[in-house]
C-alpha cells in the first residue's frame, strides 16, 4: 500500500521491478547482493561462535516459494544449515 508514497524502490527480483511499477512506483531498481573485500573476509574458525558454524546459510525471509521445501532438502541430506530472517517460525509449523 505505500509503494506509490516512496521516492525510490530497490527490489531483489527483476520481477518484482515490473509488480512494482503497476502498484504505482515511481523509480524502481534491482538491488544486487555483492561482495566487499574490506568488509567480506575470512574469519578463521576459532573465532567464530560455535552457534554459526555449519556448511550452509540461507538469510532471507520466508516466501510461499517453494524455498522451504530445498532447504528441507539440504537438511534431509545431512548438511548442517543455519537459517536467519524473519517468518520461518510460522512456516515451519505449518508443515
Amino acid at each position: 500500500k505505500s509503494i506509490n508514497l516512496m521516492d525510490i524502490n530497490f527490489v531483489y527480483r527483476e520481477s518484482d521491478v515490473y509488480n512494482y511499477k503497476k502498484n504505482g512506483s515511481k523509480y524502481t531498481y534491482i538491488l544486487k547482493s555483492y561482495f566487499v573485500p574490506k568488509f567480506d573476509f575470512a574469519v578463521s574458525e576459532d573465532k567464530i561462535p560455535k552457534k554459526y558454524i555449519c556448511d550452509v546459510v540461507f538469510a532471507g525471509h520466508y516466501e510461499e516459494d517453494g524455498r522451504i521445501f530445498k532447504l528441507e532438502e539440504i537438511i534431509k541430506n545431512g548438511i548442517n544449515l543455519n537459517l536467519f530472517g524473519s517468518g520461518w517460525n510460522k512456516a515451519i509449523k505449518k508443515l
